[in-house]
């Protein structure tokens, strides 16, 4: 991920009149470039289909969404289909979550480290 001193001067053009966008626009903007999600304004990380549209196309965006969204098991499968240790940053009980967790292993066997400690002792993650 590049930080805010090295994006290209595209995407500061899109950042830049991204808060004057209506909220379709902005789902849309998102969709075509998805990792502007992590220099968005904070209050637009707190509308759901934002943080789908991000996360849908790079899991590894998880990690700036609002913490609500870090619970919610339909927005972090999104994320863990797409990047797999995404699941490191979704909330305890999500990383406790046995489906979850297998889909999530099946990417590699050191995701298990993010794994809640019940999880991390089951059989079927164990293998």
């Amino acid at each position: 991920m590049k930080n805010k001193n090295q994006i290209s001067k595209t995407t500061l053009k899109v950042l830049n009149r991204f808060k004057y966008l209506n909220y379709k626009r902005k789902v849309e903007e998102i969709n075509k470039n998805p990792d502007i999600f992590q220099f968005i304004d904070y209050k637009d990380k707190k509308h759901e289909n934002i943080v789908s549209a991000a996360v849908s196309k790079n899991g590894y965006l998880l990690q700036f969404a609002d913490t609500k969204f870090r619970d919610n098991l339909v927005i972090v499968n999104q994320a863990v289909e797409d990047f797999g240790f995404a699941i490191q940053f979704a909330s305890m009980r999500l990383r406790d979550n046995k489906t979850l967790a297998l889909k999530a292993i099946k990417t590699s066997g050191y995701i298990v480290k993010y794994l809640s400690d019940r999880l991390k002792s089951d059989k079927d993650i164990a293998e």
